[in-house]
């Protein structure tokens, strides 16, 4: 499955984005409304006051790559930078796409683990990997890249990167 997807993405030469930030994945739980609506509220108004900067700085470092297309690994509550992302960049592809376009792909649309395995496979064998540090996710995608001699990057040591995007992350690494 991932051989066929990666085959037919943007020609083989794309760069995988794993946005994670954390801050609006207690907000869809019944019991942490409260949480949501003080904590991570706060923390969303203050990543979309700099969501421009972000895309900017992506926008930058991808052409400065030379990479024209951006698979997006993210959790669906992250609309916003998919938005953005689409306006800006040239080429955007994220899970929906994939799900859209490929029946083996959409047979597991219930499979949030198989589907979460294959946005792996799909970053591991990018042109490109940038990861978020905060996620052990994207810690497993460096490392298998390293071990095979592939580049990657944390967004956060992009150029241009908003310094509150720097000073409110959790490092894993």
């Amino acid at each position: 499955m991932a051989s066929e997807v990666t085959g037919n993405l943007c020609g083989g030469r794309y760069a995988a984005l794993h946005w994670r930030n954390r801050t609006g994945e207690k907000c869809g739980l019944e019991s942490t409304k409260d949480i949501c609506q003080s904590l991570h509220r706060r923390k969303l108004r203050e990543l979309a006051s700099v969501l421009d900067q972000i895309v900017d700085s992506l926008k930058s470092y991808l052409e400065a790559q030379d990479i024209g297309c951006l698979y997006v690994a993210a959790p669906p509550y992250s609309q916003a930078i998919f938005a953005s992302l689409r306006q800006s960049l040239p080429k955007v592809i994220t899970l929906d796409n994939l799900l859209d376009s490929y029946h083996t792909v959409s047979h597991y649309k219930e499979e949030l683990y198989v589907l979460s395995l294959l946005e792996q496979e799909i970053a591991e064998r990018s042109t490109m990997f940038i990861g978020t540090t905060s996620s052990n996710w994207s810690f497993y995608v460096e490392t298998s890249r390293h071990l095979r001699g592939k580049e990657s990057v944390y967004l956060q040591n992009i150029p241009g990167m908003p310094e509150i995007y720097h000073t409110r992350t959790k490092h894993v690494v």
